[in-house]
């Protein structure tokens, strides 16, 4: 089902998200900016993504949910009987 799209998502965002600290840090170092306001740079990313994963749900949560009835595909399913009748 969605399991391997909703990968797909995580696997594209990890892979964009996890050069930008890098970069922003090198242009700050290549612009002669002072190596403590890089290292600042780093912190203040890392408190967002701490931040944010805080606001996640538990994994229990996450698996009850996942558990439960699939709302994309019968709705698909749904469409497809009424278009048949």
């Amino acid at each position: 089902g969605q399991e391997s799209e909703l990968t797909g998502i995580f696997m594209y965002s990890t892979q964009i998200l996890s050069w930008i600290p890098p970069l922003i840090f090198t242009i700050m170092n290549e612009l002669d900016i002072n190596m403590k306001w890089g290292g600042m740079f780093l912190n203040v990313y890392f408190l967002i993504a701490l931040v944010l994963f805080q606001r996640m749900a538990p994994w229990e949560m996450c698996i009850d949910i996942s558990e439960g009835r699939n709302k994309m595909i019968p709705l698909g399913e749904e469409r497809l009987n009424e278009r048949l009748k």
